[in-house]
């Protein structure tokens, strides 16, 4: 998300007192390219991160015996309000092997926040910054990490709950919040945490889905009380789950999210309710009700990018959108990012993997905002923007695409003699 040496649309570059990042990168490739592999890494990470044990379930690099057998290893940078983190971990099939925290100075050597490395008996030794180590107390939490807290396969991030490691606790919540997955079966619950309790954003919806044409008039959610309810969505597990959220906080909600139904879960006089998302079609007294399984793939689509569309000016949040033409006709597809990309409000970023050619136009994207992804000869993928080129301004980028010009395109065999 690193800005190049680009003039054009200076609104989607985000200032940084040391460093600029870009609003959007938009990746093509050819199937099996590794585009979604790159997605899956993210969410990989992400993973590790908010403590969930899978080392074991990750893919290795199968195409060379040189790197099969090595560790692997993932890295993010990212800003929380001004200041610059960086934070790595390497790990094999049975365990974490290293991990780190620094903030990024730029002028200066990075500040450590912790390092964890450990040994050929699986033990792990943390090093802290010595402003975290002022006291007795500090020290003794450290010990205690280490020799009770600190688990071999899960990261040191995932086990931290002590506020006096409060800044450590502060990247674990941007990266449970602010990296959001939207995949083509997948929608995360945040999205319509919102849009629950924002009439006004509703109503917002329900205007731009009936100019949309897709017979959709109006959104809204159909309150029922969960035991008049007529299935049911839970089990006991989860029942006493969101009976002992509503004892601590009556006004929390739960979302459930599938690929096609949303319920939210809300507390109020003494009882659970179960809001579910509707669709209005038809006009006046002729209005019918439409479940999100009843709607087509292309309408629910809509809903969820116009969903991110409102998030991206309220929130600083990074929306990751696999194959985000799947199920979306090209020319409205074309409309919503052209209409993204010219606002000068928004917050956060998008990343997204597509085919769609039609979205290679300089008059949406920057050049560095355009990325190509290809497989080098030992089948690794490589990654690589469109102003590596240099190209004019005025080139058909979709035409030099499809020409093989920028690579990152299939090998077309000659069907004819192939049939």
């Amino acid at each position: 998300m690193l800005t190049g040496d680009i003039k054009r649309h200076p609104h989607h570059v985000y200032k940084h007192p040391n460093v600029d990042v870009l609003r959007a990168a938009a990746i093509y490739g050819a199937n099996g390219a590794g585009k979604s592999n790159l997605i899956k890494a993210i969410d990989f990470l992400k993973r590790l991160v908010l403590g969930e044990n899978i080392l074991n379930s990750y893919q290795k690099f199968k195409l060379s015996k040189e790197f099969s057998n090595k560790p692997s290893e993932l890295g993010i940078e990212f800003d929380i309000n001004g200041v610059v983190y960086a934070y790595g971990i390497v790990f094999n099939y049975e365990i974490v092997l290293e991990e780190w925290l620094c903030k990024v100075t730029f002028d200066k050597e990075d500040e450590l926040i912790f390092t964890r490395h450990t040994d050929e008996n699986k033990v792990s030794k943390l090093n802290f910054n010595e402003k975290y180590l002022q006291t007795e107390k500090d020290k003794y939490f450290l010990e205690f990490y280490e020799k009770e807290l600190l688990v071999s396969t899960n990261s040191f991030i995932s086990t931290v709950k002590n506020e006096d490691f409060g800044e450590i606790l502060i990247i674990k919540e941007w990266f449970l919040k602010n990296i959001v997955f939207v995949l083509p079966d997948f929608r995360p619950s945040q999205m319509f945490g919102t849009l629950f309790i924002q009439p006004e954003l509703r109503e917002l919806y329900s205007e731009m889905m009936a100019k949309f044409d897709t017979g959709l008039k109006s959104i809204h959610f159909k309150k029922q009380a969960l035991e008049d309810f007529d299935y049911n969505l839970l089990n006991k597990t989860s029942l006493e789950s969101l009976e002992k959220m509503f004892k601590e906080d009556q006004k929390k909600i739960r979302v459930e999210t599938k690929k096609k139904s949303v319920h939210i879960y809300s507390y109020e006089n003494g009882k659970i309710f179960i809001n579910e998302l509707i669709g209005h079609h038809g006009e006046g007294d002729d209005t019918v009700e439409f479940g999100l399984d009843e709607e087509s793939d292309g309408t629910i689509r809509l809903l969820d990018y116009l969903t991110i569309f409102f998030l991206l000016s309220i929130e600083d949040t990074i929306f990751i959108i696999d194959e985000i033409d799947q199920s979306i006709h090209p020319s409205l597809l074309k409309t919503f990012l052209k209409t993204l990309m010219e606002l000068n409000t928004t917050k956060g970023q998008v990343i997204f993997t597509t085919h769609e050619s039609n979205l290679l136009d300089l008059e949406i994207f920057r050049q560095d905002e355009i990325w190509f992804a290809e497989k080098n000869n030992e089948g690794a993928t490589q990654l690589y923007p469109l102003s590596d080129f240099k190209p004019r301004y005025d080139l058909d980028i979709r035409k030099g695409y499809l020409n093989g010009r920028f690579g990152a395109i299939p090998f077309l065999a000659d069907l004819e003699k192939t049939i």
